[in-house]
């Protein structure tokens, strides 16, 4: 099975990929400035509980149209793929337009009774509409993963980048003088804006895509099951819908918990409510941002490698899985020790020179000690997806997630680590997660490097030595 396919693919979202991080990047920097990191904290604590929403009302289907649609290609039943893609379509409509519908309705008790912040509520009713857009989108982005037609996908998202950012900036521009609150909601507007333009953009070609198929099985004679069959598809897609869901639910929750969770941890350190908002906002707003930009690499690795894995496993082409397995992990672990090189001779420069916010510089340089769990994490998950490992892959993220939760809760509200507690949370639960990924890898495929551990065992030696240094600095000189 050639392996071209997925460099050209993987090639073409890097590309795109550094292109949105780009204008993202820049557009975060001109957004801080105008904001503060407490707008950008009261945002980040909004579109955590986008996110969960988000991922109830997607269901997982995405990921199960993508695995699905690659194996019946696979097997040559582009047919039945084009019917994946339908049927699927149906069902992330409903589930978005009542998400969109649910998610306007509770605004008020959302921002007020979970968030437990008012401000939040205008921000809350104007990223509702991106619901639906979003599921709407994402069908079509799965199908056309499932190609690696990945030159429509980056068209898409870098029109949704760019659409995003420009919105963004003069919404955000025109609102500061009106309140904080109002210049968040902006924000979301944006957000909202900027998908539209992706979900234009990639309807054409998913549309010709789809089509084409349902002509050239029109004149087929359908083979005997359930395979083909709506009933057929729904419950296949169930069987992998249901966990993904569940792995992307508790992680978008978790991510929600950990808004509410961290500026009221900051609260029993001693933290007003302002500065607890602040110092969340540079770590979720700035630091996570900075430390995740590079899974543009990964997550364009991972998107190419899961239909290359899923067709290559229907044809039993276990030479060929071992050895894109073994190139991901090799890959991830460079680009990790070059991000945490990167961080620490750069953090002052791009926490105090590009988002004038220098009391970010040592957040991000803890959180950078942990870039290759992080992305390792990330590369592991699509490997077990595309082995049809999902019940493995959902297992072992739930137990990196309930790590991170418990640690980060635990440590937050001591008052000499306070936010550093949820770096450490961030880390040691990337951390669990990667290596629980990689030994169920390790058993499908056979025993791998032994470098994949030790890199690991290194990052985590290196974390504990960059928190003893900055503490011993803190609090010692």
């Amino acid at each position: 099975m050639p392996s071209n396919s997925v460099a050209r693919g993987t090639a073409i979202l890097i590309a795109s990929g550094v292109l949105n991080r780009a204008v993202g990047f820049a557009v975060r920097i001109v957004l801080v400035r105008i904001m503060g990191p407490e707008g950008i904290g009261i945002f980040s604590r909004v579109s955590s509980i986008y996110l969960f929403v988000l991922s109830l009302a997607s269901a997982g289907i995405p990921a199960a149209v993508t695995r699905l649609s690659a194996v019946e290609l696979g097997r040559n039943r582009p047919e039945r793929a084009a019917r994946v893609a339908t049927i699927s379509l149906i069902v992330t409509a409903v589930t978005g337009g009542l998400a969109t519908v649910t998610f306007i309705v509770a605004a008020p008790r959302i921002s007020s009774g979970f968030l437990g912040d008012p401000r939040t509520c205008l921000t809350v009713l104007s990223i509702a509409p991106a619901l639906f857009i979003v599921s709407v989108a994402s069908v079509g982005r799965g199908f056309l993963t499932a190609h690696q037609r990945m030159g429509a996908i980056a068209v898409s998202q870098v029109a949704e980048r760019i659409v995003s950012g420009i919105v963004n900036i003069v919404l955000v521009r025109g609102l500061i003088s009106y309140g904080i609150e109002y210049a968040v909601a902006g924000l979301a507007l944006g957000t909202v804006a900027g998908e539209v333009a992706g979900l234009v953009v990639i309807l054409p070609a998913w549309r010709g895509l789809r089509h084409g198929h349902e002509l050239l099985g029109a004149g087929k004679v359908r083979a005997p099951g359930g395979g083909g069959t709506s009933r057929g598809i729904l419950k296949d897609l169930a069987g992998i819908a249901v966990p993904v869901a569940g792995a992307r639910a508790i992680g978008a929750f978790s991510q929600g918990l950990t808004a509410v969770i961290i500026p009221r941890r900051l609260l029993a350190a001693g933290f007003d409510m302002r500065a607890a908002t602040a110092l969340y906002g540079n770590f979720q707003g700035i630091s996570t941002a900075v430390v995740f930009f590079p899974t543009i690499f990964t997550f364009s690795l991972g998107s190419n490698l899961v239909p290359a894995l899923s067709r290559a496993r229907a044809a039993r082409s276990w030479a060929y899985i071992r050895c894109r397995v073994m190139d991901s992990i090799a890959i991830t672990i460079l680009l990790g020790v070059f991000s945490t090189v990167f961080l620490f001779t750069t953090a002052r420069i791009l926490c105090g020179s590009l988002f004038k916010s220098p009391e970010a510089t040592p957040i991000l340089v803890a959180l950078g000690t942990g870039a290759i769990m992080i992305y390792l994490r990330t590369i592991s998950g699509s490997i077990l997806h595309g082995l049809g490992l999902i019940a493995a892959s959902t297992r072992n993220f739930v137990t990196g997630t309930a790590v991170s939760l418990a640690f980060t809760y635990w440590l937050t509200g001591v008052p000499c680590l306070n936010i550093y507690g949820a770096v450490i949370g961030v880390i040691l639960g990337n951390a669990v997660n990667a290596l629980l990924n990689l030994t169920a890898a390790s058993r499908h495929l056979g025993r791998l490097p032994g470098a994949v551990h030790v890199s690991l065992l290194l990052s985590f030696r290196r974390m504990v030595q960059e928190f003893a240094r900055t503490w011993r600095t803190k609090f010692y000189m």
